[in-house]
């Protein structure tokens, strides 16, 4: 049931056009069950497991219901260096304590300057 994840990936922002070595990827995830874990891949490639934690008082206003809203922020930035001129996906695979999984997903173009 995806439903029972929420969340929302603020960035990096859909669309956007990335010319730094490093891309910031940051927003929020929580689930009535608990989060289990957070998978990011990039051109669905595993690149690490990032973890809630960071306070966020808007979606604890948000969600009430949710006992793990207001410490549902993640932040982390990934190497995008290596990366070829043109259009990249970024996955966020969420899976709560009781087995749901929820995708968020993001394209962003890297730019070679």
């Amino acid at each position: 049931n995806p439903e029972a994840i929420v969340g929302h990936v603020d960035l990096p922002v859909e669309g956007s056009l990335e010319s730094s070595q490093l891309l910031f990827v940051a927003g929020w995830a929580c689930s009535k069950n608990g989060l289990e874990a957070i998978d990011l891949y990039l051109d669905n490639e595993a690149v690490k497991q990032i973890r809630t934690g960071l306070q966020r008082a808007d979606v604890a206003v948000l969600h009430p219901e949710i006992p793990g809203a207001p410490r549902s922020g993640f932040s982390t930035k990934i190497r995008i260096d290596e990366l070829q001129y043109g259009i990249h996906k970024l996955l966020l695979v969420v899976k709560d304590k009781a087995g749901n999984t929820r995708f968020f997903t993001r394209t962003f173009g890297k730019l070679n300057l």
